[in-house]
């Protein structure tokens, strides 16, 4: 041949040249799986929430009512001091709601007036909900299909979270309540209220809140309110709520909703005061409570009860039965049990006993008073039940029931339903 045959240059398969594409495959197959990762935690709600396993009989969408938590504490040792009832509801507060009959979800029973402190206006967050540790519930609402009429902020990274009031409250006794969302809600928080910058405690609940969860038993169907405790504002100020949390995983996600702040009245400072300082106590009001072959009730708002109102049942029926219900569980232990009977009358008797996780248990010997009349008590009266020990066979707690039934042939007056305070006796 007249004419050299013009080659190609070689591809250069120098080993440099490997170890660079192969360092450029794992940097990629990394980059994919983190990405993989953020979003199945992102989207994780809606994940679950088809994939779960069908239950067996399908529940009617969120009509169970679930009720406010009253968790433990340890009550002050010493003596409570009333305040003036607050009469400035600082209704020119921006978070002012003059009817709580129509927040979502409801609060039992609550139909006064009270503030709710919303993430969208009235919390301070680090790092700022721009930030991208931080997802809306506007994305969650998308993939599940249905929208989701409360926002929220949820995250898994460490943050912190500041709800504070736009107006002074005045002096008196307020209970306050946090948020559980039923998709983006999981493991434990703790929390700090304060007036004017100085911490404040409360004198019945507590500041810790253990979110329940859709894989929970039982399982959690709706947004839930808890409560994080009454607390007494001896001078007029700016309440704050705040709560902080290091990384968390997939089972203790943290979201960011509504704080809510209500006033309660003057007499339930009193009541509280009459229960045993230095105690556990969990309490119960009647708005916790199931009635069945009652008969007639009538509400009771004029005299002294827990939250000002209660439910009398005139004459009852030899059938009637009455039962409060915890929502969330409470560590075992001996508890007494008292109820707060108000001034009711005639001679009408009642019994009482105790259900701890559907199981009934035997008072402790020597504590159970038998059946007990609610009538002729001036003022009304804590009156003791009975004492139960929850044994280890329910570690490390469990949900508590106290069960109400007329004693047959005594269905003469009236019977009281109000408050009910577990009092852990170790």
């Amino acid at each position: 041949m007249t004419e050299e045959t013009e080659k190609k240059p070689a591809e250069n398969t120098s080993p440099e040249t490997s170890s660079l594409r192969r360092t450029r495959l794992i940097a990629w197959l990394f980059t994919a799986i983190v990405t993989l990762a953020f979003i199945a935690w992102l989207y994780y709600p809606a994940i679950y929430h088809f994939t779960r396993p069908e239950p067996s009989a399908t529940p009617a969408l969120p009509t169970p009512t679930l009720w406010p938590t009253r968790t433990p504490t340890v009550m002050p040792t010493a003596t409570l001091r009333p305040t003036t009832t607050p009469t400035s509801m600082a209704a020119s507060s921006a978070y002012f709601v003059p009817d709580l009959s129509t927040i979502d979800p409801v609060l039992p029973g609550e139909t006064g007036s009270g503030f709710i402190l919303d993430e969208s206006n009235a919390v301070t967050a680090d790092p700022g909900f721009d930030n991208p540790i931080w997802t809306n519930s506007a994305t969650i609402s998308t993939q599940l299909g249905f929208e989701i009429l409360e926002p929220f902020y949820a995250t898994l990274g460490a943050a912190s979270v500041t709800w504070s009031m736009d107006k002074n409250l005045s002096p008196g006794l307020y209970e306050i309540y946090v948020m559980d969302t039923v998709f983006s809600s999981g493991g434990s928080l703790s929390f700090k209220v304060m007036n004017n910058g100085t911490d404040i405690f409360p004198y019945l609940g507590t500041q810790v809140v253990n979110y329940q969860s859709l894989r929970g038993t039982p399982q959690q169907v709706q947004d839930v309110w808890h409560s994080i405790g009454m607390y007494n504002l001896e001078q007029e100020g700016i309440i704050s709520v705040s709560t902080s949390w290091d990384v968390r995983d997939e089972y203790t996600i943290v979201a960011v909703d509504r704080v809510l702040i209500i006033p309660r009245p003057a007499v339930t400072y009193s009541i509280m005061s009459k229960l045993p300082l230095g105690k556990k106590i969990t309490l119960l009001d009647d708005p916790n409570a199931v009635i069945e072959n009652a008969g007639t009730v009538i509400p009771l708002e004029d005299k002294p009860a827990w939250n000002g109102k209660a439910e009398v049942i005139i004459n009852p029926d030899d059938t009637l039965r009455v039962t409060w219900s915890m929502q969330d569980p409470i560590p075992i232990g001996r508890y007494a049990v008292w109820v707060w009977i108000p001034e009711v009358n005639g001679d009408a008797q009642a019994k009482y006993r105790l259900m701890v996780n559907e199981d009934q248990l035997t008072a402790v010997e020597g504590t159970d008073p038998g059946p007990i009349v609610h009538g002729s008590r001036q003022g009304g009266a804590w009156m003791p039940v009975g004492e139960w020990e929850i044994g280890p066979f329910y570690s490390p707690s469990a949900r508590l029931s106290l069960v109400m039934e007329t004693v047959s042939g005594s269905t003469t007056g009236e019977l009281a339903v109000d408050a009910v305070a577990f009092i852990n006796m170790e």
